[in-house]
């Protein structure tokens, strides 16, 4: 295992400055505008570290009940431990989505009504300009209705409940990936505990009867990941190792569900980049002792890895882009120059970042000046960098307010219920009641992962060596996405892709306390009178000892023991390999069960001699 180099250290350094800065955000949040705000921040902290204190606990409850069970046994209670949270998850998302029927608005009314578009041919018709117009400027709105609810309508039927259910098979989906990934690199228990956090989460649980983009790109994003794990293996069952040829395959899936998601939410390009560093960041630790092939050697280059992900995700992105164009009759805004809208708006500091009608009205009338979506993206990028000019300073102090805007709470779940049930006259006492009894849970759940996150972190910069590759995977994703919100436009609810991936960053601490309860040793103490004054009654037989548990950190008895009189009365036996011994003996024509004798010090001639025959 290397070293961590200074990039990394920085990293780290910055991941726990934005953590620590999350948790006081989220601590601020729910207790403004408060009687004494400041004691009930410190109730807030101390419930965050009894939980800390409950999950550790139950840790070593948990490790200790481990040892009685079987390989299988351990299975069928990961199997059936995670069968149950994820049918009460669905229970739970399928309760609202009939419980509170809302009708689509805003955003999620655009999507509905671009499939139905689609399917019933009326984009390009004149009762569809507006829609064409609102796609060229942001292709990705085309995206989820084009390549997850347009199917969905042909084969079930195009309605609401259609949609709604669509998302909830993928959201679903993202519980078990987040499982399996979290299992997969952090052991058995901490994939359950992923599976469940990601299977009850409230905010994902009350946002499933919106038509959002969120759940389907969120499970896209976590399916790359996993190929993501799959190819940075580096262990003896690796596919490096074993299986070269699907190692490619598997690096050309994952260009290609990066550019899959790209096209619903154009955020993808950040867990792009985060694995290219990551790559960057391994090296060539994949081949450094195994290459026994030319496909080998050239998989264990970094820029053939980085080219074997990044020539399909264009070529599909490009593909995708082609294929918009088509359907509006008009070259959309493509890469960084489909950002300059949001750019503009994110440097607003008079709406402080938010979308707001004055820069909705320039940004048309730059669309109607350029007469391309590029044209109009290109003007909104020169007003925000004089807005940056000119105002340096409140730009800065905005960026700083968005980052703890969008970190410091998750309740968008119940609060975009209250608003849509609010404004369609569905909001009634009884659902305010169940929606306000939910809300203090969740965000003791966002806490409590935002803690376990920091402490994931600060486990990563006490160690020597390098972190593993996906908890520097989930450290850059969670930059990126806290930096590119910093800089456009923000909403709490643009987080959502980002729990699961603090849940495995949670699943990291979880594995460390469990790394720690194994390493506790076995310390055997042995008194030398005891064992000289017993008498072994058969060949087998030895001095009786009295084992003692206890943490590697409790201090060690240093009684003597002559381990060379242990070795030739029979105490004690050492082997690497009982078969690789045996041999031995027989070669020195000694019986198997024959003591070992010390080899004497070979005398001063023969040392001379093979000194001589060595050189």
């Amino acid at each position: 295992m290397r070293k961590k180099n200074v990039l990394e250290y920085i990293i780290l350094a910055i991941f726990i400055m934005c953590m620590s800065l999350a948790l006081c955000a989220s601590l601020e949040y729910v207790t403004r505008a408060t009687e004494r705000e400041y004691l009930n921040q410190a109730k807030w902290l101390f419930m965050v570290l009894g939980a800390s204190l409950s999950l550790f606990l139950l840790m070593r409850i948990t490790h200790k009940t481990s040892k009685k069970l079987t390989d299988t046994k351990k299975w069928w209670a990961y199997g059936v431990g995670l069968g149950v949270f994820w049918i009460a998850g669905l229970a739970l998302r399928i309760s609202v989505i009939e419980g509170i029927p809302i009708q689509p608005s805003s955003d999620f009314e655009t999507y509905y009504n671009i499939t139905l578009y689609l399917l019933q041919d009326k984009l390009l018709t004149p009762i569809g300009d507006s829609y064409r117009e609102y796609i060229a400027l942001y292709p990705h709105t085309i995206g989820f209705p084009m390549m997850i609810l347009a199917p969905a309508f042909e084969i079930f039927g195009a309605s609401v409940k259609t949609a709604l259910y669509t998302n909830l098979l993928f959201s679903m989906g993202s519980v078990l990936l987040t499982a399996r990934i979290a299992r997969r690199c952090a052991g058995k228990t901490a994939g359950l505990l992923a599976g469940a956090a990601m299977a009850l989460w409230p905010s994902h649980i009350f946002y499933s009867d919106m038509i959002a983009t969120e759940p389907t790109f969120t499970f896209f994003i976590l399916a790359a990941t996993n190929f993501v794990v799959s190819v940075v293996e580096t262990g003896e069952k690796s596919l490096f190792r074993r299986d070269p040829v699907g190692l490619i395959v598997r690096y050309v899936l994952l260009g290609i569900l990066l550019a899959v998601a790209g096209a619903i939410r154009p955020m993808a390009i950040i867990l792009l980049a985060a694995f290219v560093v990551v790559r960057i960041l391994m090296g060539q630790s994949t081949g450094d002792d195994v290459r026994n092939s030319a496909l080998q050697k050239y998989l264990s280059k970094n820029v053939v890895c980085i080219l074997l992900v990044f020539v399909p995700y264009f070529l599909v992105s490009q593909s995708i882009s082609s294929t918009i164009g088509g359907i509006i009759m008009e070259t959309p805004a493509s890469g960084l120059g489909a950002s300059g809208y949001n750019l503009m708006v994110g440097v607003n500091s008079s709406s402080e970042g938010l979308w707001n009608q004055e820069d909705a009205d320039f940004f048309k009338e730059a669309y109607l000046k350029t007469g391309t979506a590029s044209g109009a993206h290109a003007e909104c990028m020169q007003e925000a960098l004089r807005r940056i000019q000119q105002q340096p300073e409140d730009v800065l102090n905005l960026l700083v307010y968005k980052f703890r805007d969008l970190w410091g709470t998750d309740d968008f779940g119940i609060d975009w219920n209250l608003l849509w049930t609010g404004q369609q006259g569905l909001l009634t006492q009884k659902l305010v009641d169940q929606l306000e009894a939910v809300r203090p849970f969740g965000r003791a759940a966002y806490m409590c992962i935002l803690f376990f996150s920091l402490l994931s972190g600060l486990d990563a910069w006490r160690k020597a060596r390098a972190p593993a590759p996906l908890q520097m995977l989930c450290i850059l994703f969670f930059l990126g996405t806290a930096l590119s919100h910093m800089l456009l436009e923000t909403q709490v609810r643009y987080h959502y892709n980002m729990i699961p991936y603090l849940i495995l960053l949670s699943a990291f601490t979880v594995a460390g306390w469990q790394q720690r309860m194994a390493d506790e040793q076995v310390i055997v103490v042995q008194e030398r009178k005891a064992l000289s004054a017993e008498k072994p009654t058969s060949a087998a037989g030895s001095a009786q000892a009295t084992t003692v548990q206890a943490p590697s950190s409790a201090p060690q008895m240093h009684n003597h023991f002559d381990i060379m009189q242990a070795l030739r009365e029979g105490h004690v036996q050492m082997s690497v390999s009982q078969a690789y011994v045996q041999e031995e003996m027989k070669e020195r024509g000694m019986q198997p069960n024959q003591p070992i004798k010390p080899v004497k010090a070979a005398s001063a001639e023969n040392q001379q001699t093979n000194a001589t025959t060595q050189g």
